[in-house]
């Protein structure tokens, strides 16, 4: 497989002021972080619920925040994964956003980019990088999905996508060639196309987020055991 380009390299060009491309490259981050950085504010309690701030209006500021302050544009892959770059920077800002209002406005906002406080406990940071590595998991899942409705074969994937991880229900082959009216062979064969389909875009999905096509492996497998520990008993 060749390397593909990382979310690195396109988010150095992302800035809504920019060009066709460079506007791409930020339609393609919001898409893509939309959902986890959502996920993340609901699970840690971060906005209020009181009708005036929501978990979405703290995603849409979040965005706001790295278009306005060229956070993404100044984004360095040798500093680490893609992953634990955004982490630091969404909790830096959901920190000061909290300590602002909090205060009232009246605080001196903490650098998105330097060390220091505020610092993460373990637990914040394997929650992030649980529901990182479920959406990870989620992209490989839809595109296997587009890619066999593309090819005719959705109403076969709605079957056969329940022996991909994560899948509500459990089935055995036997089951599976009976849904689907052809043999057991053939649907053997059809599972290990589609399970060799998923891991490929899985590979894909991970290369976009690490610098160098060495991090692939490791990365894969820490999101595999940090899924593994209460979702997924078996990952491929």
């Amino acid at each position: 497989m060749n390397f593909p380009p990382t979310d690195w390299t396109a988010l150095i060009h992302a800035t809504i002021n920019g060009d066709t491309a460079a506007r791409q490259a930020w339609e393609d981050f919001y898409t893509a972080y939309r959902k986890p950085v959502m996920d993340i504010i609901v699970a840690g309690k971060w906005s209020k619920d009181d009708g005036v701030e929501s978990p979405e209006d703290m995603c849409q500021s979040f965005m706001v925040h790295l278009m306005d302050h060229s956070t993404l544009s100044r984004a360095d892959p040798e500093r680490g994964r893609f992953r634990t770059y955004l982490r630091a920077v969404l909790f830096k800002f959901l920190c000061n956003h909290f300590r602002h209002r909090q205060k009232g406005g009246k605080v001196t906002r903490v650098p998105l980019e330097e060390g220091g406080e505020p610092a993460l406990s373990h637990s914040e940071e394997q929650d992030f990088d649980r529901i990182w590595a479920m959406n990870i998991f989620e992209q490989a899942r839809r595109r296997t999905g587009e890619s066999w409705a593309a090819a005719g074969k959705a109403g076969r994937f709605a079957v056969l996508s329940l022996f991909l991880p994560g899948a509500a229900e459990i089935i055995s082959n036997e089951e599976a060639a009976r849904r689907l009216g052809i043999s057991l062979s053939a649907t053997v064969t059809e599972i290990s196309r589609l399970r060799k389909l998923y891991r490929q875009l899985l590979r894909e999905a991970v290369a976009r987020t690490v610098a160098h096509p060495a991090d692939i492996e490791e990365e894969m497998l820490y999101l595999r055991r940090i899924l593994a520990e209460v979702i997924f008993p078996e990952i491929p």
